[in-house]
């Protein structure tokens, strides 16, 4: 019982740099489909919220009026003064 103890020891001890590197090579895969997850849900939502600020404004747009008779009629003298 003792020796393969001893021969499961030595086998795992030989094998413990190739699961170390395996354990980390599937974390870092994890963090990284981690990452990209995060990364979609962030600019979903960002896309969303955009849309609707855009949807506002199309149905509000912002509109101003100018009076510009008085523009006109000075230009009209103008031209009226150099004609005659």
């Amino acid at each position: 019982m003792s020796q393969e103890k001893v021969d499961l020891n030595k086998e795992k001890k030989l094998n413990r740099k190739k699961e170390v590197h395996k354990r980390k090579v599937y974390r870092g895969v994890r963090i990284a489909c981690t990452c990209v997850v995060c990364a979609a849900l962030i600019a979903w939502i960002g896309f969303s919220v955009y849309k609707k600020q855009e949807a506002k404004k199309a149905e509000n747009p912002d509109t101003y009026t100018i009076d510009t008779t008085a523009i006109n009629d000075y230009m009209y003298s103008l031209n009226d003064d150099s004609a005659e």
